[in-house]
């Protein structure tokens, strides 16, 4: 279960909120999506009201029509600013807590999709809750950067390099476009740190169960 107090977590968030940084109003990211947060995207203005928007100025909470007025205003605001620069647009402030509760919704939603997606490889293959701490660590970084489905579909080498415990080679397929080099550096090192790690190994009456689980399912 997942505990934002653990120690593993606490560094996954403070990785986070160091590569994505936080801002508590509205801003149009780089591809012109309404975002706030730790990097939330806003698709819709239903979306954006359900968020426990404060009145900056009245210190009361936000309500609906100062929701769907603030989202309208900003959307319609040009991109290729800094986050900073829709500050004085917007009224309107998401309190840091939370902040921190979508950013732990978001950090559970992308552990169940990797261990869904990690599940479906091959019998023997290890599986997400096996995984050595720094190479989950990498991965969450990954999926909340990318999404899940762009993860899998655009990195099947490292997937691969991953499934089989390869970590020098998950180490040189990790690189994305359009983030900073120390973020991809310290994924990188992510990778690298699972070589102290022992392999796991599933056993060979484990493995005749696991095909069997599937040949069944």
């Amino acid at each position: 279960m997942f505990d934002h107090t653990d120690k593993f977590y606490q560094q996954v968030i403070r990785h986070l909120l160091q590569f994505e940084g936080e801002v508590f109003h509205l801003y149009l990211d780089v591809n012109g999506n309404p975002t706030i947060g730790v990097g939330f995207h806003m698709q819709t203005i239903e979306q954006f009201c359900q968020l426990p928007m404060q009145d900056r100025r009245a210190k009361r909470a936000a309500t609906l029509q100062q929701k769907h007025d603030e989202y309208r205003r900003i959307k319609s605001k040009p991109t290729g600013y800094k986050a900073s620069w829709y500050a004085q647009y917007t009224e309107l402030t998401l309190p840091p807590s939370a902040s921190k509760q979508l950013l732990i919704k978001h950090i559970q939603g992308f552990e169940s999709a990797l261990a869904h997606f990690l599940e479906q490889q091959a019998v023997g293959c290890i599986p997400y809750h096996k995984l050595p701490t720094p190479a989950k660590h990498a991965l969450l970084d990954m999926a909340y950067n990318l999404g899940t489905n762009k993860l899998f579909l655009a990195f099947p080498k490292l997937i691969n390099a991953i499934s089989t415990q390869d970590w020098k080679q998950a180490s040189q397929e990790c690189s994305r476009l359009h983030i900073s080099p120390a973020r991809n550096e310290a994924t990188k090192r992510l990778f690298l740190n699972c070589r102290k790690y022992n392999r796991y190994q599933l056993g060979w009456f484990s493995t005749l169960l696991e095909k069997f689980k599937r040949w069944l399912f």
